[in-house]
């Protein structure tokens, strides 16, 4: 199943299943895209070098209905470049290390909870806003804002 969050929160409100039909206690009107039923999967190009898909670097568990090959130009000889989604994004390689980086930047297609790091006033990557927060004003930047106690 896949969690549905509101916008910018952490907050569960719905789930979908991964087939796109709607979980159970959900009443958000979420549609995803999917193959229409007659669509049949065009067949694998081994001899431009592309694999079976389910030994494609699949991350983020795309369908092969968005999750497509692309090929180079025919001028390159048309060879299997890789995967890619609709919009021309592919999924960052895997590393020797195991971790999906590139430059500074960590890639976590399955979410990220760092449960052990605690930031401002106990807030956590699960809990953004704990129950110690409430009612606190910050002083500090409401007095670069301007406030006065006129």
């Amino acid at each position: 199943m896949l969690k549905l969050t509101r916008t910018g929160g952490t907050e569960v409100i719905g789930e979908l299943a991964e087939d796109g039909s709607q979980g159970s206690g959900n009443n958000y009107k979420v549609a995803i895209p999917k193959a229409d039923p007659s669509w049949i999967p065009p067949q694998v190009k081994a001899d431009k070098g592309e694999p079976a898909f389910h030994l494609v670097d699949n991350p983020g568990r795309w369908d092969r209905y968005y999750f497509q090959p692309k090929f180079g130009s025919v001028k390159e000889g048309g060879k299997y470049v890789g995967h890619q989604l609709p919009t021309g994004a592919t999924p960052v390689p895997l590393g020797n290390d195991g971790k999906r980086k590139c430059g500074a930047w960590e890639f976590h297609y399955d979410g990220y909870r760092n449960e052990m790091m605690q930031y401002r006033r106990g807030a956590t990557t699960s809990n953004l806003f704990p129950k110690e927060m409430e009612g606190y004003l910050d002083a500090s930047i409401l007095k670069k804002l301007g406030l006065t106690a006129e």
